[in-house]
């Protein structure tokens, strides 16, 4: 089974089973919860701009619960705004600021809704360090990697501002 977790208004095709809070998706699951029953055997776990919504307790929680539910050889895959190379890519003028405010995007929840704030600075090194804590064996790779190392993922975009780690469970 492959899960694409939180997957929004970005879902992928069939073989990808798609998990989110609110339609579109093929099942609604609320992942600050523990997960469905159905979720198990996971070859495949994407995770795409998600944990910098969530505080980064509940990420490691969410990525231990994920863990749980792998394959022997399963694999995790995160991508999302990394904060550290927005602010080197806006020094260098290769971003503007409007790009750099929507990568760190920090606001308040409108109640349990997440959707248009990051709860904190969210980086490749950080996620890295939540799923080792969450008991991942996992490392940050360069984006642009991903189509010739995962070419069976679906690839939403390559911005050079977000980060990629694997994770093996």
């Amino acid at each position: 089974m492959r899960v694409h977790f939180a997957a929004g208004e970005h879902p992928f095709p069939t073989p990808w089973h798609n998990v989110d809070y609110r339609p579109p998706c093929d099942q609604q699951v609320d992942l600050l919860k523990p997960l469905p029953k159905n979720l198990t055997g996971i070859e495949w776990a994407y995770v795409g701009h998600f944990l910098e919504h969530i505080t980064p307790t509940e990420g490691v929680t969410l990525l231990r619960r994920i863990r749980a539910r792998m394959a022997p050889e399963g694999r995790l895959l995160v991508v999302g705004p990394d904060i550290e190379k927005g602010r080197r890519m806006h020094a260098a003028n290769q971003i503007p600021d409007d790009m750099l405010y929507a990568i760190g995007a920090h606001g308040d929840p409108d109640g349990n809704n997440r959707t248009g704030c990051h709860l904190w600075d969210c980086s490749g090194e950080a996620v890295v360090a939540q799923a080792v804590k969450a008991g991942w064996a996992a490392e940050e790779f360069p984006l642009g990697q991903m189509p010739a190392l995962y070419p069976d993922i679906p690839v939403i975009s390559l911005a050079e501002w977000q980060f990629a780690v694997v994770g093996h469970a």
